[in-house]
C-alpha cells in the first residue's frame, strides 16, 4: 500500500470516527435531556422536611447524599404569588406568614392578609430536579446544568489529541469553558450547602444558649421565691419566740409576785404572834386582862395575797 493510500485511508477513518462520535454525543445529549426533564417527579418520592420556614431537607434512598436547600434564596413573593427566581433573588419569608409544606407544594400567606384568605402555592417539583449525573437533588439554575453537559459532549472532539484519537487531553479539558462552568457549579453548590449548615449550626447554638438562659432565669426565680419564703418563716418564728418569751416573763412575774406576797404575809403573821406573846409575858394576870380588853392588837388581816387567812 502506497503512502497516499495510507493517508487517504487514515483520513477516511478519522472522518468516520468523528461522525460516529458526533452522533453518539447527540444521542447521549438527547437521552440525558429526557432523563433530567423527567427527574422532577422524583421529588414526590423523597422525604421532604421544612425547617424554620425556609430550609428544605431532602432525603431519598437513591440519592448520593441528603441535601438541604434554602428556599429563601430562590423563592420570591411577587404579586401575592410565590414564584421561583434565580439564586439570591428570593426573599419570600419577609413577606409571607403561615409557611408550610403540603407534599411538594410550598404554601404561604401574605403578611398583609389579615383574614388569611389569600393562599399562594408553588410546586417545588418543577424547580428542584434530581440530577442523574451527580445523583443529588438540585435547585434549577444552581447544579450541573444540562447545557453544560451538552457543551462538554459537543466539544468532545476538541478534547482529543489529533495525532492519537484515543489519548485524552487533560490540558484541553481543564481549559474547556463547559468543564470550568461545571466545576464552578459544583463548587458553588458545595459552598451553599456548607453555608446552610453553618447557619443551621449557629441557629441551633443560639437556641441552646437561649434555652440555658431561660432555665437559669427560672432557677433564679425559684431561688428568690425560696429565699423570700425563708425570710418570711424566720420572721414568723422570731415573732412567735418573742410572744412566747413575753408570755413566759409575764407568767413568771405573776408567780414570783404571788410567792413574795405569800412569804410576806406568813412573816408578818409570825411577827404579830411573837409580839403578842412577848407582850403577854411581861404582864401580870390583871394587866393581861386589861391589855386584851383595851390594848390588844387587832387580828392580823393579810392584804394583797390570794387566799390568805388570819
Amino acid at each position: 500500500m502506497t503512502d497516499a493510500n495510507r493517508t487517504s485511508t487514515r483520513a477516511t477513518n478519522m472522518a468516520t470516527s468523528s461522525s460516529s462520535t458526533t452522533t453518539s454525543s447527540s444521542s447521549s445529549s438527547h437521552s440525558s435531556s429526557s432523563t433530567t426533564s423527567a427527574s422532577g417527579g422524583f421529588l414526590s418520592q423523597a422525604k421532604l422536611t421544612l425547617r424554620r420556614d425556609t430550609l428544605l431537607d431532602i432525603t431519598w434512598s437513591n440519592a448520593a447524599h441528603d441535601v438541604t436547600i434554602n428556599l429563601n434564596q430562590y423563592v420570591a413573593f411577587t404579586g401575592n404569588k410565590l414564584v421561583w427566581s434565580v439564586r439570591d433573588a428570593g426573599g419570600f419569608r419577609s413577606a409571607c406568614k403561615g409557611i408550610v409544606l403540603d407534599g411538594t407544594f410550598l404554601v404561604a400567606y401574605a403578611r398583609e392578609d389579615a383574614d388569611g384568605s389569600q393562599e399562594s402555592r408553588l410546586d417545588l417539583g418543577g424547580y428542584i430536579i434530581f440530577n442523574p449525573l451527580t445523583k443529588v437533588f438540585e435547585p434549577a439554575g444552581l447544579g450541573f446544568s444540562q447545557d453544560g453537559a451538552e457543551k462538554i459532549v459537543a466539544s468532545s472532539r476538541s478534547l482529543l489529541d489529533v495525532t492519537l484519537i484515543s489519548s485524552f487531553n487533560i490540558a484541553k479539558l481543564l481549559r474547556d469553558p463547559a468543564f470550568a462552568h461545571a466545576i464552578k457549579d459544583v463548587a458553588e453548590r458545595a459552598e451553599t450547602n456548607a453555608q446552610n449548615q453553618r447557619e443551621e449550626a449557629m441557629r441551633e447554638m443560639s437556641e441552646e444558649v437561649e434555652g440555658i438562659k431561660n432555665e437559669a432565669n427560672q432557677l433564679r426565680d425559684r431561688l428568690d421565691k425560696l429565699a423570700s419564703r425563708a425570710d418570711t418563716a424566720m420572721s414568723e418564728m422570731k415573732s412567735h419566740i418573742e410572744e412566747i418569751s413575753r408570755e413566759s416573763s409575764s407568767r413568771f412575774e405573776q408567780e414570783m409576785t404571788t410567792l413574795i406576797n405569800s412569804v410576806a404575809a406568813m412573816t408578818l403573821k409570825a411577827v404579830y404572834a411573837q409580839i403578842r406573846e412577848l407582850d403577854l409575858k411581861i404582864l401580870n394576870v390583871d394587866q393581861q386582862t386589861a391589855y386584851e380588853t383595851h390594848w390588844a392588837p387587832p387580828p392580823y388581816q393579810p392584804t394583797g395575797t390570794a387566799g390568805g387567812d388570819e
